[in-house]
């Protein structure tokens, strides 16, 4: 008997190529026709392979054959919104208007538990003004490979640091 998974489909409305949301990004750090340097395909495989070959070497499975993922990293695959937010009724907001709270990997860098406490703080208002009873937060995990998509989520390598700054966000959420 063959296992089939199910499909999992990421809910954004925004499909944005990353030079559109940097120029977002750019726009509100003061700097609206700074360049924009992206990574190329090549060197994403470069960077692929040399990790394979160092967890090779030291005997580790990764997991994901990075050099194959380097097709789907650096495409610009889009969930149609029909397949998503249409069915769950999610809507266009005011991305300009979103609340700009810096990246677990930037609060974990500040080593300032009261400013974690403040920035949860933040969140906890916002949550109660929208009547949102759940927030996915924090993403609790260590930073493992450059190339995983989701560090920026993350707070350090360090899990002392990472559980710090995690429980600091959440004691005033």
């Amino acid at each position: 008997m063959e296992e089939k998974g199910g499909n999992c489909y990421p809910i954004g409305y925004y499909n944005m190529t990353w030079r559109e949301m940097l120029a977002i990004v750019h726009k509100h750090m003061g700097c609206p026709n700074k360049k924009i340097v992206t990574i190329p395909n090549w060197m994403y495989t470069i960077g692929g392979k040399n990790l394979m070959k160092e967890q090779k070497k030291n005997n580790i499975e990764g997991g994901l054959h990075m050099v194959k993922f380097t097709a789907l990293q650096c495409s610009n695959l889009f969930i149609d919104k029909s397949l998503g937010c249409e069915k769950l009724h999610v809507e266009a907001d005011d991305i300009d208007a979103a609340t700009r709270i810096p990246i677990g990997t930037a609060i974990a860098q500040s080593f300032n538990l009261q400013f974690a406490e403040k920035l949860g703080d933040i969140v906890g208002r916002e949550m109660e003004m929208f009547g949102i009873d759940l927030w996915l937060a924090p993403a609790l995990n260590i930073h493992r490979s450059i190339l995983c998509g989701r560090n920026f989520e993350y707070y350090s390598e360090d899990p002392l640091v990472s559980g710090l700054m995690a429980a600091a966000i959440m004691r005033m959420c």
